[in-house]
């Protein structure tokens, strides 16, 4: 077997080592011992390419070493791999660490804010049936204020109707007094002319 053969063989190796490493490193089936391990045998395997290439300089020789190279570069690029999923994994649990404690915040305001409107209603309720109360009571006595009003409005209209109809009595029974004498004097002005006239006919008759 030609020296050629045996790199394009290693070649071919690396590049299967390659593909488990990064297939693994996706799927999170290599741990970190065993990407070294790769690591370490993918420089080996470039090294001796190059190594091979400087004792004899070939096309064949170059590419299998410039191929073993890439392979490394694969297998090194797995770690990154490996590396962005664990830090996608710590943010997702930063995330979900973030989310849990965002969601028992908003349920710690939620209930306190609950509290304070329960107690601002409360209040409220309150301040609602003092007012009403403190209303009705203004309201008793505004009725009191106007039914007092109302009875002292209706003695006065008792009173000047009182009044005005003693004066109207008063009026009258002063006109009857009036029209009484009046009557009196004329009756006592008849009587004396009745006796008057008595007198002379009497006297006519005693001739």
């Amino acid at each position: 077997m030609t020296l050629e053969k045996l790199f394009a063989l290693v070649f071919a190796g690396a590049v299967l080592l390659a593909a488990a490493a990064l297939a693994g490193a996706a799927l999170e089936r290599l741990g970190k011992r065993a990407l070294l391990g790769a690591t370490g045998v993918s420089v080996a395997a470039a090294t001796a390419g190059w190594v091979a290439f400087a004792l004899r300089p070939g096309v064949e020789l170059a590419v299998s070493a410039t191929g073993l190279v890439a392979c490394l570069l694969a297998v090194v690029s797995a770690f990154a791999v490996r590396r962005g999923l664990a830090r996608s994994r710590d943010i997702e649990n930063d995330i979900e660490r973030a989310k849990a404690e965002l969601d028992a915040v908003v349920q710690r305001e939620l209930r306190e804010r609950s509290g304070d409107l329960e107690r601002a209603l409360a209040r409220a309720r309150a301040d609602s049936l003092s007012t009403f109360a403190d209303e009705e009571r203004r309201l008793a006595e505004t009725r009191r204020t106007d039914l007092g009003e109302s009875e002292q409005r209706l003695r006065r209209g008792l009173a000047e109707a009182f009044a005005k109809v003693q004066g109207q009595v008063e009026q009258r029974l002063a006109g009857w007094h009036q029209d009484l004498d009046r009557a009196q004097r004329q009756l006592g002005g008849r009587l004396e002319q009745i006796v008057e006239e008595l007198k002379a006919l009497t006297n006519r008759k005693i001739q």
